[in-house]
């Protein structure tokens, strides 16, 4: 057992996994076993001034790594990012830097490796460690090492008896039965020896005849036939374009494999790993006053950028309810298909058996103004019941959105905590107005701030008038009876903005009665706590009622 120990002196690691672009915000965590040997390997020409490449040690000690799938001990960050405005060509362009931020100062990342290496290629691989400043982007500013034996045997997990098991990541295929907790990532990693080899042939003996049958094609056109020594030609020349082994194909430039049309590396294979959802953290709004042993996180703050060299051309606020239901297929999107969490009740709605949820228990969509001029520039996302790991690892792991006229909003999530715990930072925060977190105050005085569209026909009288349809709800959803209620004449729903806001959702969706809107002002015998959404797409932004 071989281990490498990796220490960040600046607390940060950038790295841009291999199938993402550096604007979707993706960090490759842990890094990827191939790009920890292209870093060796690139130690080895630009510190010890390889000529001819690596010697036959060094070959032989990367040839057993990239036989191994390493595991990792990883240490706890924080993921984070910057936004850059970049000058090119012709316009400016907003680049986001995504990384890791480690809390403690002496953060050390360990990569197990299951090989015996001979004392010579300890040795080297020691060599071109120590000569390893950086990992990733050059602000990944790295110390490394390779520990003794018997500091390996100490710190793996698999030998830390008597002592805490610090997270471990491990391949998807080597995780004990049982263990199922966690993220799964993909990282790009060597193909086995032999794996490679019937690839390479493969792919020559393909290209091989490919370029034989355009040589053939050429030579008839013009009345002649291919000679041996042309198909020979053509043979060498197929060859010439796949690396001879996996150290060769490790230093494959990037250039020259997309310009092969290749869709990864030559040599390279996607491994799932499963990285332990304990060792990410997410900080944003510091300091958070939460309680990190909660089980369940009620709310979480989604920040909204949009077009523009500011970042400041975002929705109209009369477009809440079709961007909160965009927001919320995404989430479930998320969920099911990427991040593979199946089902989860608190944001699609529905139980295992596929029926809709009864009580208004899963997530309600909040559009918040909190910069004014009617924009839609953050969204609260509540949960009553609170929202599990799982649920807030979909809701984080949104990027992207697009509103009418809008192309393409940058989605990031921006604090999380009960609504008490975001009022109090956003009290903090000068740029935010005060009218506009009202949704998520407390009062005995209550007025609309979206339309409100009843779910139900309404009658002038009886159980389906708006006044007793307001009041039941209201008491089903755990508030007091109201002392009054005064809805708003039309002429005031004008003045105050709540005319010419989208009613009705998406066709194929449950739709009202009647797309008619109203607005309401509620006054309580006592104070109520926020937010409070009533009637049809209240869980999309409809129906929203801000303190008076």
């Amino acid at each position: 057992m071989e281990t490498i120990a990796i220490e960040f002196p600046a607390r940060r690691y950038h790295a841009t996994p291999w199938d993402a672009h550096v604007n979707e915000g993706r960090i490759e965590w842990p890094p990827s076993p191939w790009r920890l040997l292209r870093a060796l390997l690139a130690v080895g020409y630009t510190k010890l001034r390889w000529d001819d490449g690596p010697d036959e040690t060094t070959s032989s000690m990367i040839g057993k790594l990239s036989a191994a799938m390493p595991e990792y001990t990883l240490p706890e960050a924080t993921d984070a990012h910057t936004r850059h405005y970049l000058p090119t060509r012709d316009k400016t362009t907003k680049v986001f830097d995504a990384f890791l931020r480690f809390s403690n100062a002496d953060a050390r990342l360990l990569i197990h490796y299951d090989v015996d290496l001979t004392d010579a290629e300890r040795n080297a691989l020691d060599r071109l460690l120590r000569g390893l400043t950086y990992l990733g982007r050059a602000e990944s500013w790295t110390e490394a090492r390779l520990l003794s034996p018997q500091e390996s045997a100490v710190l793996h997990p698999s030998t830390t008896t008597g002592m805490v098991t610090p997270p471990r990541c491990q391949p998807y295929a080597v995780v004990p039965d049982g263990e199922t907790f966690g993220d799964r990532v993909r990282l790009l990693a060597t193909m086995p020896t032999d794996r490679f080899d019937r690839w390479r042939a493969s792919q020559i003996e393909t290209t091989a005849d490919a370029l034989e049958a355009e040589e053939r094609a050429k030579l008839e056109a013009k009345g002649k036939s291919p000679s041996a020594a042309a198909i020979k030609k053509t043979r060498a020349k197929a060859e010439s374009r796949f690396p001879q082994d996996l150290t060769s194909a490790l230093q494959s430039a990037t250039s020259t494999w997309q310009g092969q049309g290749w869709p990864q590396p030559p040599g390279s294979v996607w491994i799932d790993y499963r990285v332990p959802a304990s060792v990410i953290r997410r900080q944003p709004l510091t300091p958070l006053a939460t309680n990190p042993t909660a089980d369940r996180v009620p709310a979480l703050l989604l920040a909204i950028d949009g077009d523009g060299k500011r970042g400041t051309v975002r929705p109209l606020y009369n477009r809440a309810l079709p961007l909160m239901e965009l927001l919320h297929a995404e989430s479930v999107r998320k969920a099911v298909c990427e991040l593979e969490l199946g089902n989860l009740p608190e944001l699609s709605g529905k139980g295992a058996d596929g029926e809709v949820l009864r009580g208004h228990s899963h997530a309600h969509w909040i559009p918040l103004s909190l910069f004014g001029k009617q924009r839609i520039d953050h969204v609260l996302v509540h949960c009553r019941d609170g929202f599990s790991t799982s649920a807030i690892a979909a809701l984080a792991a949104i990027r992207w959105a697009y509103s009418k006229g809008i192309d393409r909003l940058s989605i990031n999530l921006a604090g999380m905590g009960s609504v008490a715990d975001i009022i109090r930072q956003l009290e903090r925060t000068p740029a935010c107005r005060r009218d506009g977190y009202r949704p998520l105050g407390s009062s005995r005085k209550w007025e609309s701030v979206t339309p409100l569209v009843f779910a139900k026909y309404i009658h002038a009288r009886g159980k389906k008038s708006p006044q007793r349809q307001l009041r039941d709800e209201l008491i089903r959803r755990g508030f007091d009876e109201p002392a009054s209620i005064r809805f708003w004449e039309p002429e005031e729903m004008v003045r105050r903005g709540l005319k010419g806001h989208v009613l009705t959702r998406k066709p194929g969706k449950p739709q009202p009665p009647m797309a008619r809107s109203f607005a309401a002002t509620l006054e309580f015998d006592r104070p109520q706590a926020g937010p409070i959404q009533l009637g049809y797409a209240s869980h999309f932004g409809l129906g929203l009622f801000g303190a008076d």
